[in-house]
Order: C-alpha cells, then structure tokens, then sequence
C-alpha cells in the first residue's frame, strides 16, 4: 500500500511539473530586459510574466507574476501573484519609485508612502501637501491597516522579507505585493531599467521602454567621451560613520559610474558589490593623495566637514579643494534628488562626474545633482 502511495506521489509530482512548463512555455517575446540582474519580463499570448529574482541572484527562489487585464486561460499556480492591469493605485516604500510615476505621468496614482516628508519630486509634494497621500508609517515597519484602508491596487516595495513586514497579510486582502529591488542592481543602466516593471503595472510598456532608451542613448553617449581618455584622475568617495567609513566595494554601483566618467577609483579592484567598511587610517593610507573625493554624505562644505573630524584635511582632495557633493538640489522638505531620482538617471550622475573629471569634454554642462563644497 506504502508502495503504490509513493507511486501515485512520483506520478502527481510529475504531472505538476509537466504542468507547469506548459504554462510557462513558448513566450511570443522572450526576456526584455538587457541590464537589470534582478527581474525578467516575458510577454505571453493573454499575459505578461515577471519573475523577479530574491536577492538579486539567480536563485531558484523568488516570486513570479502574471499581469493582465483579466485572468489568463491557463490554469494559474498557487505560488503566481496575478495583477490585474492597468493599475490606478498604489503604495510605494522607497523614494526610488517616485520618479518612475513621474515619468509615466502617473503622479495621482499615489496614495500611501511611508514618512512621505523623504519625497522631493514636485509633483508628488504637491499632492501630498493637498493631503492626497498617506503617511503610511515607517519604512521598516510600515501599517498594514492604514494601507488596507487605502485599498490600492498594488504595494510596491524593496524588502523581500515578506513574513516580517506582514505583507501576506495585504495578499489577504487581495492588495498583491511586488518587489522592486533596484538598489541591488550593480549596473547603473540595471537600475534605471526597473522603470519597464512599472510601465506594465500602469499597462505603459511602450512608454516605459521609450523613456528608458532615451536614458540607455545618453548614458552610452557620455561614456564614449571619455573611453579614449588617457589620463584618469584618482578619485574616492565615502566619509566616516562612528569609527568606520563606508566607500563603494570595487564592483558597485557607484564604482562603475567613476569607471565610465573616466576617473580611476581607488577601490577599483575590490571585488565587493556593496559597501566597505574601513578604519580611517586605512583610507588615508590608501586615498591620502587622489585627486577627488565625491560623495561626502549630507556635508556641504569645508567647514563642517572639518569641525565632524579633524584629520578630514589630511587628504590632498581636502587641501586642493576638490571635494564634491550630490546634494545641489534638495526637495521642499529636505530630501535628495540624488537619492530619488538618481537610480533612474544615471545619465545625470555619469554627466555631473565627467564635469568633474574631464571638463572639456562637456564645457556647457551644468551640475544636475554635484556641487563642489563650500567654504
């Protein structure tokens, strides 16, 4: 009995599988996403699918998506979130999606964000200062019944960690959560490239692809300037939290957008994606004498970078005045356009970087995000 028991297992367990590969196969459009590690969009007859990676990896695991205007023909695994496009509300958790509904022009489609006094766009301000957008709490610990209430049509956020942030919960309510991870994306392309996930969500796609390209044209545009470069400056970035400083690993986000600018960075060879985590004296050793620093965190000129730490003006960067920020334009409340806006226009960033580097290669450029200290 045990026996035929185990049999009929194998046999269902196959079925399933079997099943399921036929759900998933022939896509009329294959992957469309070129930069982006960390999701995948494959167009079906009556459906979109997108996969979207957990950590960023290539891990079996993760959560897959169909989105449609009605449910598709084929039989849906209980493990497939479906959306029902286009979407007409929604809670987003990071500033980082902001702009991505400004572009789309589908500002007043927002309806909740956690402690929205971190957004800077304009548009959405304007909303929230007309009390058209929810504080929805804290970002680690968002409230769940106040988004219930606004009954959106989808919650974004950029936390996978679905059983601590009670996500299931808004499932429950038929309220589907979808992941959007842009900021583990090491390519800065791979994180401006998240903007095709929200442009199917608003049923955009066209638009959305449209907006990235133009953004794709004019970074690989900038870039060429400066491939035939035969002289990089040296540059580093970071300041001193506590007793650590916090720079860019040698393969991250930041450290290839200084490769592209022309600039030899420092922690170049460091095979981190992330950040490192380093004593002072180690980066003075290392740094002591590059050419620039960029990236000062929220300090914006000399002044108060000196009286935070006394051995800031040990660096050569320091002395020579070459020492920028990323904080020129700041929202009504405080926020950075850097911060928001910057993951979807590395084009911005990699113009403002080549400013500081090779100036004549774009002399009537001026700074979107960077502006060197004050005194």
């Amino acid at each position: 009995m045990r026996l035929l028991l185990f049999i009929l297992l194998i046999v269902c367990f196959a079925c399933s599988r079997t099943e399921q590969k036929k759900i998933e196969q022939n896509p009329t459009q294959s992957n469309e996403v070129r930069y982006a590690k960390g999701f995948e969009i494959k167009q079906y007859v009556d459906y979109t699918a997108v996969y979207i990676k957990e950590k960023n990896s290539n891990s079996r695991f993760g959560k897959l998506y169909w989105l449609a205007s009605k449910l598709p023909s084929q039989p849906r695994p209980d493990s497939v979130t479906f959306i029902q496009i286009p979407i007409q509300k929604i809670v987003c958790s990071s500033t980082t999606h902001i702009p991505h509904l400004v572009y789309l022009n589908e500002t007043n489609a927002l309806v909740g964000f956690p402690t929205p006094d971190y957004i800077s766009s304009e548009q959405v301000r304007k909303r929230i200062n007309q009390g058209l957008v929810e504080d929805v709490g804290q970002e680690a610990d968002v409230n769940i019944e106040k988004i219930i209430a606004l009954q959106p049509h989808v919650m974004m956020t950029y936390t996978m960690q679905e059983e601590a942030n009670s996500y299931r919960l808004l499932n429950q309510f038929k309220i589907p959560v979808i992941f959007n991870t842009d900021f583990l994306e090491q390519h800065p392309l791979g994180r401006a490239e998240w903007i095709k996930l929200t442009g199917i969500l608003f049923d955009k796609k066209a638009k959305a692809d449209s907006i990235f390209s133009a953004i794709e044209n004019q970074y690989l545009q900038l870039k060429n300037l400066t491939d035939p470069v035969s002289y990089q400056p040296t540059v580093f970035s970071g300041v001193l939290y506590g007793d650590s400083w916090f720079l860019p690993g040698g393969q991250n986000y930041a450290a290839i957008l200084f490769q592209d600018a022309g600039m030899d960075y420092i922690w170049k060879d460091d095979a981190s994606t992330s950040f490192l985590q380093l004593p002072f004296e180690t980066v003075l050793t290392k740094a002591g004498t590059a050419d620039f620093w960029i990236g000062t965190a929220s300090f914006t000129d000399f002044s108060s970078l000196k009286n935070a730490d006394k051995r800031y003006p040990l660096f050569k960067a320091f002395q020579l005045k070459n020492v920028f920020h990323y904080n020129a334009k700041l929202g009504e409340k405080g926020g950075s356009f850097y911060l928001e806006e910057g993951y979807l226009r590395p084009d911005f960033i990699l113009a403002d970087l080549i400013k500081i580097a090779h100036p004549d290669k774009i002399p009537n450029h001026n700074f979107h995000y960077h502006a060197p200290l004050g005194e």
